[in-house]
C-alpha cells in the first residue's frame, strides 16, 4: 500500500516541471532571478522532501509562481 505522502509528492513534481518549463518564456533577466530560486529551492525540497512540514518553503514557491506568471502576462501585454 502506498504512503499517503506520495501524493503531494506526484503533484509537487509536477508543480516543479510546469514552472520549470514557464520559467524559460520569461525575459532573460527574470530567468536568472527566477532559476536561481527556483534551483535552490529544488534541491532543498527534493532532497529533504520536505514538501508540506515546511510551510514558509511553500510561500517561497507560491511567490516565485506569482513572479513567472506576472512577467510572463507583462510580456504578452507588450505584444
Amino acid at each position: 500500500m502506498a504512503d499517503a505522502g506520495i501524493f503531494p509528492l506526484l503533484l509537487f513534481l509536477v508543480l516543479l516541471f510546469k514552472y520549470l518549463e514557464r520559467i524559460f518564456i520569461v525575459n532573460y533577466a527574470d530567468r536568472f532571478y527566477a532559476l536561481s530560486i527556483f534551483l535552490g529551492f529544488c534541491l532543498f525540497m527534493l532532497s529533504l522532501q520536505t514538501i508540506i512540514n515546511q510551510p514558509y518553503l511553500m510561500v517561497v514557491f507560491v511567490y516565485l509562481a506569482y513572479y513567472i506568471d506576472n512577467k510572463i502576462k507583462e510580456q504578452q501585454a507588450i505584444i
